[in-house]
């Protein structure tokens, strides 16, 4: 490429994806805004993606670089070193661009030079480009609002310069580059979102997002190393407290098995599998499950043997007996606290140390583990049926902030100084993670343990 340098590079990132290849291409050559260079990284020895890239090998504004390691994070630190672009975005070989994305999303970031990201909002398709929905993102106008909610790793608009600053894409990563960007970036700095859906987003069975544990892993990984650059001691260490009323509670399957082990077992198994729990506490008022849990684990779990003082079991807030517990093994050098569940069976280690990292990298006050809900809720209020708002999962129009979600027992993280002062355990700004479905379900029935039983024996 001859003259000066481009303001914009995209990279195409191409691994198999013969058949939508020249698509995602031809959507960047016919941008109205032609300020740009295309760089096509690919590396399919198991298709015919380089005849079509062949096409492209004349064309300007176009470079390929063929054979070399397609990952996405090998190649995005490729593209970030050929790159001649003020800007840089990925674009999946498998997704494409509206015409104008160059075109309004380089206007927006050029407004204001504090601004570093972009991003716009999007389309779902099908395998064969079809309409499903429009997701529409939050508006980061704002600068106070919480950046959990991590733009789309493609057609993010980035500034060069600033991704440099921060060493570039993590090599160590398979995926989530842009959640370990926005983490790198978007945190300390300005961003802004454009509400103009401005790619389409396939969604087909290969889609590298439809892999849940994967992906957890991955921003695990990005969250530690975010964790790991701050004073060891500026978050301070956490206690994980597991409450369970034993024979005092109501529908109470904690000496239930799964395998081989209970239930209470098996969820201070994964306490003591986490890397960010520091001491554990089981704290309950039924004393021969006390002794059965010491028996098991010794020293190991400190157990915080509670009175019910008199009062109903139904009336015992457990915000209170999480303060009384946190009163009568003293602070230590804890400074955060996770409260885990042993109803839920599915939650690991690893769901535990998101939500500890989560809470530790974002200003909330709370974390908790959520998953999204697709049925429509309805409350009567003595003239029939009414919908509780407008889930978005319904309609052709996904709105962000609009979205349902249902909190899920067994992942819950904040600090001891708050637990000890709210009200109101939600009063606050509260974080998340996002579990699946396994992950989400918690044992409140005979059915529900049923079907516990069946999940863990692979079953279905």
């Amino acid at each position: 490429m001859k003259g000066k340098d481009p303001l914009v590079t995209i990279y195409v990132v191409n691994h198999n994806y013969e058949k939508y290849l020249e698509e995602s291409i031809q959507s960047c050559i016919d941008q109205t805004f032609k300020d740009f260079e295309v760089l096509i990284i690919n590396n399919s020895p198991c298709d015919e993606s380089e005849k079509i890239i062949e096409k492209y090998l004349n064309v300007d504004r176009v470079r390929t670089f063929i054979g070399v390691d397609s990952r996405l994070v090998s190649a995005a630190n490729l593209a970030l070193h050929e790159s001649r672009g003020k800007y840089i975005m990925r674009l999946d070989a498998d997704d494409f661009l509206h015409a104008d994305a160059l075109l309004v999303m380089t206007a927006e970031i050029q407004k204001d030079q504090k601004t570093k990201i972009v991003f716009p909002d999007y389309f779902n398709v099908d395998n064969d480009g079809n309409i499903l929905s429009i997701v529409q993102r939050i508006a980061f106008q704002d600068d106070d609002i919480l950046k959990d909610l991590v733009a789309h790793g493609a057609c993010t608009l980035f500034e060069k310069e600033a991704l440099l600053d921060k060493g570039g894409y993590d090599s160590d990563l398979e995926c989530q580059d842009g959640f370990d960007l926005w983490m790198k970036v978007a945190l300390d700095n300005q961003v802004r979102n454009v509400n103009l859906p401005l790619f389409y987003y396939r969604q087909h069975p290969k889609s590298l997002s439809t892999n849940t544990n994967r992906l957890l892993e991955a921003r695990i990984s990005v969250l530690t190393k975010q964790q790991s650059q701050k004073n060891a001691t500026e978050n301070g260490s956490t206690v994980a407290i597991l409450p369970n009323l034993g024979k005092f509670g109501l529908n109470n399957f904690c000496n239930e098995t799964l395998g081989d082990r209970s239930l209470v077992f098996r969820c201070i198994d994964q306490l003591l599998l986490s890397k960010h729990v520091d001491s554990i506490v089981f704290s309950t008022p039924d004393t021969e499950l006390a002794d059965t849990v010491r028996g098991e684990f010794g020293e190991t779990v400190e157990i915080h043997l509670r009175a019910l003082d008199g009062e109903l079991v139904g009336d015992h807030s457990l915000t209170e007996s999480l303060r009384q517990c946190i009163q009568e093994i003293g602070y230590g050098d804890n400074r955060n606290a996770f409260i885990a569940n042993a109803h839920s069976p599915f939650i690991n280690h690893k769901h535990i140390d998101a939500a500890i990292l989560v809470f530790k990298q974002f200003d909330v006050d709370y974390v908790i583990a959520v998953k999204r809900v697709t049925e429509n809720h309805y409350v009567h209020r003595g003239l029939g049926m009414e919908s509780i708002g407008n889930n978005s999962y319904l309609s052709a129009v996904d709105k962000e902030f609009e979205r349902f979600y249902k909190q899920i027992p067994g992942v819950f993280a904040l600090s001891i100084d708050r637990l000890m002062e709210s009200k109101n355990l939600l009063d606050g700004t509260v974080g998340h993670i996002l579990v699946d479905d396994q992950a989400a379900l918690t044992i409140k029935t005979p059915f529900d343990l049923k079907i516990a039983k069946m999940l863990d024996q692979g079953v279905g």
